[in-house]
């Protein structure tokens, strides 16, 4: 029975030494702010400072949309010039075209007046 109860002792010494250091330096035992009512002391910004903060960010999403419209109005302007050039290109190949096939009628006459001499 003398062993048994030594035996006890010991566990319970054991359990003891594991768990007092745990609960001593566990972050949610603070029983000193368990009953206090005091205040949070938490980073509480005024309203004003979150006017301001807003109208700062207005500003910039404004500034952002003012950018955004002429990077938009520039690029439709680039899309308007380049289809011209489309077009322009595309006449001048017509107008190649239109050429070398008067060429070819030209040279046919020409071989076919030196034929007759």
């Amino acid at each position: 029975m003398n062993k048994k109860k030594i035996n006890m002792g010991l566990v319970i010494l054991l359990v003891v030494i594991t768990l007092i250091p745990q609960i001593t330096f566990a972050s949610w035992w603070n029983p000193i702010s368990w009953f206090s009512k005091d205040e949070q002391t938490t980073d509480i910004r005024t309203l004003k400072e979150l006017k301001a903060e807003v109208d700062e960010l207005r500003t910039l999403v404004e500034f952002m949309q003012e950018e955004l419209n002429i990077y938009h109005n520039s690029n439709i302007e680039l899309l308007k010039i380049t289809a011209k050039l489309d077009k322009k290109t595309q006449d001048i190949a017509e107008a190649v075209y239109i050429t070398a096939d008067a060429g070819m009628e030209l040279e046919k006459k020409v071989n076919s007046l030196w034929s007759l001499r």
